[in-house]
């Protein structure tokens, strides 16, 4: 717990066993709750470490995709009926799991609702410099279009006001990479504060990391989910995107 308020966190992780434990280790415990593994159909061992090592693990029967296991992983918070705030972080400990109270304490204190960890000393952390680049020109795009101030989209640490997951339709979202940046967009819409919170990144042979052209496919997928928002908000509202922007249904 911090400040009063209940802490969830999701590990979603794909063929982890390397990095798993390390990622585990630097939970606060102490102020986490509630944690969980999502193991997306990894070929691995990760299921196991993740069970040795006492944190409730969720293992798919295949690779279905970092979104479905995302998705499955706030599904599983949200069950629980009382967390506050739910954390999202990675298995491969590119993140540092030990910066989660810096993480939720805007949250907490109510100066905002969601929570964005903006990657730092990204040329220390050997971050590809095509990657920089690109995160450059998607973030300045993504700020055009949302009227926003952030540095970072496109992270994969997370937190979010539990009210904020029971209020957008995340379930219908893509189950590939899209998810995050339809997510971004669906928070967004509904007018939730976001605010972003510097987190140092590790990149490393362990940590995974999408290629070139992965990273090009990404990018048309921010670019598309981006235009989705902008297009809905002049009034060209496909039935897709009513759907992909309607409050949930619980």
């Amino acid at each position: 717990m911090y400040k009063g308020k209940k802490i969830g966190a999701v590990i979603i992780a794909y063929n982890a066993e390397a990095t798993l434990k390390d990622t585990v280790d630097l939970v606060p415990r102490d102020m986490v709750d509630h944690l969980i593994i999502c193991d997306d159909g990894s070929t691995d061992r990760t299921k196991e470490i993740g069970l040795s090592l006492g944190v409730p693990t969720f293992s798919s029967d295949k690779n279905y995709g970092p979104g479905a296991n995302t998705k499955r992983g706030f599904d599983i918070m949200l069950e629980e009926g009382d967390i506050d705030i739910v954390v999202l972080l990675h298995g491969d400990n590119q993140y540092d799991p030990s910066k989660i109270p810096g993480m939720v304490a805007p949250i907490a204190e109510g100066q905002c609702d969601v929570v964005l960890g903006a990657r730092t000393e990204w040329s220390r952390g050997s971050m590809p410099l095509y990657k920089q680049l690109g995160n450059r020109v998607l973030s300045a795009f993504q700020n055009a279009v949302f009227g926003q101030k952030l540095s970072d989209y496109a992270t994969g640490y997370k937190a979010f006001a539990a009210d904020v997951l029971k209020t957008i339709n995340y379930p219908d979202n893509k189950d590939d990479f899209e998810f995050d940046e339809q997510l971004n967009a669906q928070v967004i819409m509904h007018g939730f504060r976001v605010m972003n919170v510097d987190v140092p990144t590790r990149y490393f042979p362990e940590a995974r990391s999408i290629g070139f052209m992965h990273s090009v496919i990404y990018g048309l997928q921010t670019v598309r989910a981006t235009m989705d928002f902008l297009l809905y908000k002049t009034g060209f509202r496909t039935r897709k995107r009513r759907k992909l922007f309607r409050k949930r249904k619980l």
